[in-house]
């Protein structure tokens, strides 16, 4: 059984080849940070899809390719469509199935994402846009990173997902809040509404 502590193991290692145009990001040395926030999107996650994930990263590495490299491309597609065009034939390719299941996974998200926003508009103006179109130059929106992010799982995880994500909304429940709720609880508050409140306190619209 896959622990959440290995997949971020391998996420950070791979996460630690990829070279950027304009040289090394800054989050490439913030360890915490991304431990905290990747650690927050897989303890929402059930066991079976973390399994298949962790299973994608090192099948990933035994063909010498790098998931953390395709996701950053994949989201040029939506960043820097020319740039995306001339390296496309070095990504895998994406079948019919596989951009479908993105598609419906993504989809869902945004709606789980956009209903978060209008229940804690505070804290979740602490996390990146909710959409291409209001990102500004250098940011990438939730839609961009989770669709290149999701285009790199294998089409098996993708179809575990899709059936969570169903699951999920059929209970009703906000994947986007269980993610971060435990982004809140990993700096020691309650979740989304204490998280809320204390940002509601801080710039004085309590």
């Amino acid at each position: 059984m896959t622990g959440i502590k290995d997949i971020v193991a391998e996420e950070w290692r791979q996460f630690q080849l990829v070279q950027n145009e304009g040289g090394r990001a800054s989050c490439q040395d913030d360890f915490p940070e991304f431990q905290r926030q990747r650690e927050s999107q897989f303890r929402a996650w059930p066991q079976q899809l973390r399994d298949s994930y962790y299973q994608d990263l090192l099948d990933a590495a035994q063909q010498g390719r790098n998931l953390l490299t395709e996701k950053y491309a994949y989201m040029m597609r939506e960043t820097a469509p020319e740039r995306f065009a001339a390296m496309e034939h070095l990504l895998p390719p994406v079948d019919g199935e596989k951009r479908a299941l993105v598609e419906e996974i993504a989809a869902a998200h945004m709606e789980w994402a956009e209903r978060f926003a209008e229940k804690f508009p505070l804290y979740a103006a602490t996390g990146r846009p909710l959409r291409a179109a209001d990102a500004f130059p250098g940011q990438t929106a939730i839609e961009t990173y989770t669709r290149g992010e999701l285009t790199t799982y294998s089409t098996r995880t993708l179809r575990l997902y899709a059936d969570y994500v169903r699951r999920c909304r059929e209970q009703g429940v906000n994947l986007a809040q269980e993610i971060r709720d435990n982004t809140a609880r990993a700096i020691g508050l309650s979740g989304s509404e204490e998280a809320e409140e204390m940002l509601a306190r801080k710039y004085g619209k309590a």
